[in-house]
């Protein structure tokens, strides 16, 4: 997904780095990922196309969040010429 909408990111590429090596990032990951079972239970699970459509966005939605520690990085390494 392409950002549009510039923003003006505080952190720091180390501190992103830094931030992906901790617990708390773990922790978020760890449940986003039971997330994603439960969703793919649902989509395994059901027929019916809206719900299948909902699962589907889900897990996209999930899955962009996962990416937004490389996306920020990134953005910040094109922002200083890297």
């Amino acid at each position: 997904m392409e950002n549009k909408t510039i923003v003006d990111f505080k952190s720091t590429i180390d501190s992103i780095l830094e931030f992906t090596k901790g617990t708390i990032w773990s922790d978020m990951k760890s449940e986003l990922s039971a997330w994603m079972k439960d969703v793919q239970e649902i989509q395994d699970s059901t027929g019916d196309e809206k719900e299948l459509f909902r699962c589907q966005g889900r897990k996209e939605a999930v899955n962009n969040f996962l990416a937004l520690p490389e996306i920020i990085i990134d953005f910040l390494e094109q922002k200083n010429g890297k």
